[in-house]
């Protein structure tokens, strides 16, 4: 990240900037100033979502959704770089968000893991609540089977270079099908609604952040993404207690519940094959090649799911 150019397009005087989060999408900066602090979010990817996110975002803060608030440049634009140029990236401010994510308050203290369940999932009807109103002529690039159709575009690859990638592609095809049965443009959804995106404070949620994968899509698939990873670690024992108290505080506070549990299962089973398909299409694009699907945490979730 460029100090200098930072600096300049938001007429400030950075002190020290630190890393303190990063993904295989962002990095996370904390930014201090002379007499405040902020967030900066920078991207690793080839940005095409960028616009419709932040728009998005500007209109949640509106509506009382815990969102961060941007931090425009001195032009008023929203972020800085060049849409589209390979050789720059992407860099949004924030205003600073007092908390730890949701995964590391449990983490720190697994007691507080049913009551962040709870307020989680109230967080995400409010969202679901509010996301109905947005309008934008501004569309968002993804779309919820982008990720299971990448797996198609390396067919070759994983039948050639892993192990059970028959298996895998036959269920990408299914599951394909399946979600091209349902209206997947009824709304807009986070698509990306993990513990590590929720931020809290004192118990109380602070903010729901990274929004680049938000896209159109039903309710009832953030739904289920989001109560399989909040009751399922990466390499734990899926919590159904957990899971069913997720899906109930969901509806108890969403204008559309969505009650049919089999349905909402479906639905896991899509997004946990979704998100396998990604981290093998990462493994194949940083020259990974010979190993097992099965191998991947969202695949065994999709397995578990598939077998009730």
């Amino acid at each position: 990240m460029n100090k200098q150019q930072l600096e300049t397009a938001y007429d400030i005087e950075i002190e020290s900037f630190e890393l303190i989060r990063e993904s295989s999408d962002n990095r996370v900066y904390e930014l201090i100033t002379n007499d405040s602090k902020y967030f900066a979010r920078e991207s690793k990817r080839v940005v095409l979502n960028y616009d419709f996110e932040l728009l998005l975002i500007s209109y949640l803060a509106k509506t009382n959704v815990p969102v961060p608030k941007i931090i425009p440049t001195r032009d008023c634009a929203l972020y800085i770089g060049s849409e589209g140029e390979m050789d720059k990236n992407i860099i949004v401010i924030f205003e600073y968000i007092e908390g730890v994510t949701v995964q590391e308050v449990v983490t720190n203290n697994p007691s507080a893991l049913k009551k962040s369940v709870i307020k989680g999932a109230r967080a995400l009807a409010q969202l679901h609540n509010k996301t109905k109103s947005f309008n934008s002529t501004v569309k968002p690039a993804r779309t919820i089977i982008a990720e299971v159709q990448r797996g198609l575009v390396h067919e070759n690859m994983i039948l050639e270079y892993t192990q059970n990638g028959g298996e895998l592609m036959k269920n990408i095809k299914t599951i394909i099908s399946f979600a091209k049965k349902y209206d997947i443009n009824s709304n807009i959804i986070h698509n990306d609604y993990r513990m590590g995106n929720v931020m809290m404070y004192k118990g109380e949620i602070t903010a729901i952040i990274d929004f680049d994968w938000a896209c159109y899509g039903p309710n009832i698939k953030d739904l289920a993404h989001a109560a399989m990873e909040w009751s399922f670690p990466d390499g734990g024992v899926l919590n159904e207690n957990l899971f069913e108290l997720f899906v109930t505080s969901y509806n108890e506070n969403a204008d559309n519940p969505q009650n049919d549990i089999e349905e909402i299962r479906a639905w896991v089973r899509f997004a946990a094959l979704s998100d396998a398909v990604t981290y093998i299409g990462d493994r194949f694009e940083k020259g990974d090649r010979d190993f097992d699907v099965k191998g991947s945490y969202m695949y065994q979730k999709f397995e578990k799911f598939a077998s009730i």
